[in-house]
C-alpha cells in the first residue's frame, strides 16, 4: 500500500494535449517524521521552499509506474512549508518515455496521519506552466520536445482535476541522485555572433521536425521560431580564446551580440542552472556539445541529430532558473540575443548515480588511470534509473548495452538494483505495442518509432539474466521472466530453416557498428551464434534439456556452413536458384562473436585464436594483415574482443589494449564513446566495461560469487604497479593492493578467497 488517500489527478482541460506542465502546490507545518510518496507521468520535480529535493521518477514498464519516496523532515524548516511539484508529460512517442497519460498521485504522511494528498478534492492546487513554450521543436527523434522559457515565471488560475484511472504502481530498487553542483573549470573563449551561418541542404532533413503527426510532434508551421534553425544560423562573427580560470562565484555580462564560453573538466550530465539578471527585456541562448569543431560550439557539424540549444527571455529583473531535462555536455556558450544579461553560479546540477564511485582505483600508470576514470564518469550518467544506452541524444534503455553496463554496476556499487528494475520492466509490461507478438523492444521503457526493433538484443537480455542471477542470486526475476522468455524462444522458431538456423530474421538484425551490418541477410551467423547463447543460458535456468538440443544442432550448422578452414563466415544468402550459398564476406566481429558465444573455442580453434590475438586489435589493424577482413567498432566489436582474450589465455594483452582504445576518448572528453570516432554519442553506458575489464584482467579478480561469498583470483594477468583498488562488496568490501607487482587481496569478514 504505497498511498493511504491519494489518487491519480490532471488537469481535465488538459488531457490528452502535449507538451503540458503543470506545478501542484501545497502548504504543510513543520512535522517530524514527514515522508512523501510520488508517482508521475512522465517526469516531475519537487521543491520545497524553493529548493529542488528532487527530480523523477524512475521509469517503468507500460501500465505501471514507480513510486518515489523522501523523508522530507528536516527539509520544513518554517512554520508553513510550501510544497511544489512541477509534472511534465510530453504526450508524444519517444525513446526516453513511453506515451501514456498523465497525471500525478502524491501523498505526503507523518506516521498515520496524511498532511497532503491528490485527488479530486486535492489538497494540492493545480496550475498550468505558461512560462514554459508548449508549441516547439523535438530535441531529437529519440527524445521529446525542447525547452524555451518565458522569465519571470507564470502560472495560470486553478485548475479542474479529474482522475486518472488504471495507475499500478510498484517500488523504486534503484537510488535517488543527489542533485549536487558542477561548475566550469575554464572560460574558454569569448567574442560576437550573428545569425548569417548558411545552414544550406541540412535543416530540411531533420527527421525529428518534418513529421506531422500528432504522437511524434508539431508541426513545423506551427512553431514560431524553430530551434533547429536558430542553432544553425548561428555564427561566430568573432572568437577570442581566453582559458580563464572559472569557478561558482564568477559571472559575467553580456551585451546584445556577445557570448562567452566555458569548458567542465570532462562531459557531465545535468540540469544547466544559473542567477540572471537583466535592467531591460532579453534574450539569451545556451548551446551546448561534447566536443568543440572548429575550436568553437557548433553542434551540428558534430552530428545533425540533436539540437542543443536553450532559448531563454526574461523581463528586466532578477531570477533563479534551472532546466528541467538533463542535458550531456563538456562545453556551453552562452550568447545574448537581445538586451544585456549578467549570469552567476553558471552550473550543471548533475542527475547522475550517487553510488557509482563507492569504489577506488590509483596506480602509478597514468593512461589507466584516466581510462578508469573516464569509465567510472561514463557509467555515472549512463546507470541511473534504467541502464541506457546514452545520456544525450537518446536515454534509452537498449538491450544489448545492459548486457555491458549492469557488470560494471555490480562492480562499482557492490549491488544490481538499477539492472533489477530495469529488467523488471520487461516482465511488468501489460504489451508491447509496434512490435510483432512475442518479441520485446530493442530499448524500453520507451516507444520506438516505425515500429522498429532488433531481435539480436532479445537474445541478449536471455544471456543478461543468467548473468544477473548469478551475480545476486535474485532466482524470483529468472522465475517471473519464465513466460517472456518462453513465448521469445516459440518467436524465434517461426524462423528456423531446414540446417536448425534463423534465417529472413524481422526488424533491424544488428551485429554491431561495422561492415558486418550490412551482412546480416539471409542468414546471419553473429545472430545464430547469439541464438545458441540465448538457448544455452534458457536450459541453464530452466533446466530444459530440449533448449540444449536445439542449440547444439545450430552449433553443428554453423561450424559446417560458415567456418572456411581459416575464418567464419558472416552470412548465408539465396542464389537465383533458390540456394543457400555461403559468400566469401568475413569481419572481424564475426570471430568474435564466435568465441565469446562457445561456438568455438581454443582447443578447436587454436589458429583462429592465434590470428585474433596477433593479427586483429585497435586501429583497424586486421585491413593490414588479412585484407578482406572487415574491421570491429568500438561497439560492440571491440568490447567483444577483449572478452575473446581475456577468456582465452591472453589477458596480459587486455591492458596494452585497454589504453589503446580508450585513453584518446579519456583525453578528449573524460567518457568513453558508441564508436571509436566522435561520429555519435561520446558518451555510451556499455564502454563503461572497461572498469570490469581493469578488475578482472589488470587486477586478477576472475570472480565475485556473492551467493557463496568467494572471491576467485586468476594468475594471467598484467599487474599495474603500485596501485591501490577498492570495491563494494553486497556486505563488504574488496580491496587489492599492488607493491612492486606483488599482489595482496583482502576482504571483508566472511568472505574466503580461492
Amino acid at each position: 500500500m504505497y498511498f493511504k488517500k491519494a489518487t491519480a489527478v490532471w488537469a481535465k482541460d488538459y488531457v490528452g494535449e502535449r507538451n503540458v506542465m503543470l506545478r501542484f502546490t501545497a502548504n504543510i507545518p513543520a512535522t517530524e517524521n514527514a515522508v512523501i510518496s510520488v508517482a508521475a507521468d512522465a517526469l516531475y520535480r519537487l521543491h520545497i521552499n524553493g529548493e529542488m529535493v528532487s527530480h523523477g521518477p524512475a521509469r517503468c514498464g507500460r501500465g505501471w509506474w514507480r513510486v518515489d519516496v523522501h523523508n522530507i523532515s528536516s527539509k520544513l524548516v518554517r512554520e508553513e512549508n510550501i510544497i511544489e511539484i512541477d509534472v511534465l508529460n510530453y504526450g508524444v512517442k519517444s525513446f526516453e518515455y513511453i506515451k501514456q497519460p498523465a497525471f500525478l498521485q502524491a501523498e505526503i504522511t507523518s506516521g498515520e496521519t496524511v498532511l497532503a494528498a491528490t485527488g479530486i478534492n486535492s489538497d494540492f492546487t493545480a496550475q498550468l506552466n505558461l512560462s514554459k513554450q508548449r508549441i516547439i521543436d523535438r530535441y531529437s527523434y529519440q527524445r521529446p520536445f525542447l525547452e524555451a522559457w518565458q522569465l519571470p515565471m507564470k502560472y495560470s488560475e486553478s485548475l479542474e482535476l479529474c482522475e486518472v484511472e488504471n495507475v499500478n504502481i510498484v517500488s523504486r530498487t534503484s537510488d535517488y541522485p543527489e542533485l549536487k553542483k558542477a561548475y566550469p573549470k575554464t572560460a574558454i573563449a569569448k567574442g560576437e555572433f550573428d545569425y548569417s551561418r548558411d545552414y544550406g541542404e541540412r535543416l530540411p532533413n531533420g527527421r525529428h521536425e518534418y513529421r506531422d503527426q500528432p504522437d511524434f510532434c508539431y508541426n513545423t508551421e506551427e512553431i514560431e521560431n524553430l530551434c533547429r534553425k536558430i542553432q544553425y544560423s548561428i555564427n561566430s562573427t568573432e572568437l577570442k580564446n581566453t582559458n580563464e580560470a572559472w569557478g561558482k562565484d564568477n559571472e559575467f555580462t553580456l551585451n546584445s551580440g556577445e557570448f562567452k564560453s566555458f569548458e567542465w573538466a570532462a562531459e557531465d550530465t545535468g540540469f544547466l542552472s544559473f542567477e540572471i539578471s537583466a535592467e531591460e527585456d532579453s534574450l539569451i541562448y545556451i548551446m551546448w556539445d561534447e566536443i568543440l569543431m572548429e575550436g568553437d560550439i557548433i553542434p551540428q557539424l558534430h552530428t545533425g541529430d540533436w539540437t542543443n540549444v536553450l532559448p531563454i527571455r526574461l523581463k528586466a529583473g532578477k531570477y533563479n532558473f534551472t532546466a528541467i531535462e538533463p542535458r550531456t555536455l563538456k562545453y556551453a556558450k552562452v550568447l545574448c540575443g537581445q538586451g544585456s544579461v549578467k549570469i552567476n553560479g553558471l552550473s550543471l546540477v548533475q542527475y547522475i548515480n550517487p553510488n557509482g564511485q563507492k569504489a577506488s582505483f590509483i596506480c602509478d600508470d597514468e593512461v589507466l588511470n584516466r581510462v578508469y576514470n573516464a569509465a567510472v564518469n561514463t557509467f555515472v550518467q549512463n546507470a541511473l534509473d534504467i541502464v541506457m544506452d546514452c545520456p544525450s541524444r537518446e536515454r534509452g534503455g537498449y538491450l544489448c548495452d545492459s548486457f555491458f553496463t549492469s557488470r560494471v554496476e555490480k562492480d562499482l556499487t557492490g549491488a544490481n538494483k538499477i539492472e533489477h528494475d530495469f529488467i523488471e520492466n520487461f516482465i511488468l509490461a501489460t504489451d508491447f505495442p509496434d512490435v510483432p507478438q512475442g518479441i520485446m523492444p530493442m530499448c524500453y521503457p520507451s516507444d520506438v518509432m516505425a515500429k522498429e526493433f532488433i531481435p539480436n538484443w532479445n537474445m541478449f537480455l536471455v544471456i543478461e539474466l543468467e548473468e544477473y542471477f548469478n551475480r545476486t542470486g535474485d532466482r524470483s526475476l529468472v522465475e517471473r521472466a519464465r513466460d517472456r522468455l518462453y513465448t521469445l524462444e516459440n518467436y524465434f522458431d517461426k524462423f528456423v530453416n531446414k540446417d536448425g538456423l534463423l534465417e529472413k530474421l524481422e526488424g533491424w538484425v544488428f551485429v554491431e557498428w561495422s561492415k558486418a551490418n550490412d551482412w546480416v541477410q539471409d542468414v546471419s551467423f553473429p545472430s545464430n551464434m547469439m541464438y545458441y547463447a540465448m538457448l544455452k543460458s534458457m536450459a541453464r535456468m530452466y533446466n530444459e534439456p530440449r533448449f540444449d538440443a536445439k542449440a547444439q544442432r545450430i552449433k553443428d550448422a554453423i561450424l559446417r556452413l560458415s567456418y572456411n578452414g581459416k575464418f567464419f563466415r558472416d552470412h548465408m544468402v539465396y542464389d537465383e536458384a533458390g540456394n543457400l550459398t555461403t559468400p566469401e564476406d568475413i569481419t572481424e566481429v564475426c570471430q568474435y562473436y564466435a568465441f565469446f558465444t562457445g561456438i568455438a573455442d581454443k582447443q578447436n580453434f587454436p589458429e583462429l585464436l592465434e590470428i585474433i590475438a596477433h593479427d586483429f586489435g585497435a586501429g583497424h589493424k586486421c585491413e593490414k594483415t588479412h585484407p578482406g577482413v572487415f574491421p570491429a567498432n568500438a561497439f560492440i566489436g571491440n568490447f567483444l574482443r577483449m572478452e575473446v582474450l581475456s577468456a582465452n589465455g591472453y589477458r596480459r594483452q587486455v591492458l596494452p589494449e585497454i589504453k589503446e582504445y580508450f585513453d584518446y576518448m579519456a583525453c578528449l572528453t573524460g567518457t568513453l564513446w558508441e564508436h571509436d570516432s566522435t561520429s555519435a554519442s561520446c558518451n555510451h553506458g556499455f564502454a563503461s566495461h572497461a572498469v570490469h575489464f581493469i578488475l578482472r584482467d589488470c587486477l586478477g579478480i576472475e570472480e565475485i560469487d556473492e551467493n557463496t561469498k568467494t572471491i576467485y583470483l586468476n594468475n594471467d594477468f598484467t599487474a599495474p604497479q603500485n596501485a591501490n583498488a577498492s570495491f563494494p562488496l553486497r556486505d563488504g568490501t574488496l580491496t587489492i593492493n599492488f607493491t612492486d607487482g606483488i599482489r595482496a587481496v583482502k576482504c571483508s569478514e566472511g568472505y574466503t578467497i580461492e
